[in-house]
């Protein structure tokens, strides 16, 4: 009778943990750099038509949000602020001064940005205007030509997700402990 050879096999021992964080923490900076994307191509649009800078302003919290407010234009208005301020709703405030500052104030509510947890991880990111002239501007309100600003933002976030899709899986053998192959 001849000798008895058994392979146990491969023995994989992942640290999914390990792996799960550094993925999410891949995936977060994907996931912000497409957010950058599409913060930029709004802003290389809203900066051609600044008057007080107010539109512009209002992408300022979105970008410091995802560290990119440095990769804006510098803001430029053609005049520091205008007498009468409209709201959302279309209603003149004619105490409030229209400006870049509170363009500023208005975008902290313009953006809502989702990781999830590197357990459940869930990306999201929703925009919305919040600046009306900036609002009826881009949907062709009060210009022959609308913006079309957010598409263009749409178009460039996609771009940024197929061009750095990859850079979210590591190499996996980073996160497994010790092959084993035993011999017997």
């Amino acid at each position: 009778m001849g000798a008895v050879l058994s392979i146990r096999g491969i023995i994989l021992n992942p640290d999914v943990d390990r792996f799960s964080k550094a993925m999410h923490t891949r995936m977060i900076r994907v996931w912000n750099g497409a957010i950058s994307a599409y913060i930029q191509a709004v802003a290389n649009i809203v900066a051609l038509h600044q008057d007080t800078g107010m539109s512009y302003a209002s992408l300022f919290p979105t970008a410091r949000l995802v560290k990119s407010k440095g990769m804006l234009l510098p803001l430029s208005p053609k005049v520091p602020s205008r007498p009468t301020y409209i709201d959302m709703s279309g209603m003149a405030h004619p105490g409030y001064h229209k400006n870049a500052r509170l363009g500023e104030v208005a975008g902290e509510k313009c953006s809502t940005i989702n990781y999830g947890s590197f357990r459940h991880p869930y990306f999201s990111f929703k925009f919305e205007i919040q600046v009306y002239q900036y609002l009826m501007n881009e949907l062709g309100e009060w210009n022959l030509d609308a913006f079309e600003s957010m598409s263009a933002g749409q178009q460039a976030m996609s771009d940024y997700l197929n061009q750095h899709a990859v850079e979210i899986f590591p190499a996996y053998n980073e996160y497994f402990n010790k092959l084993s192959l035993g011999i017997h």
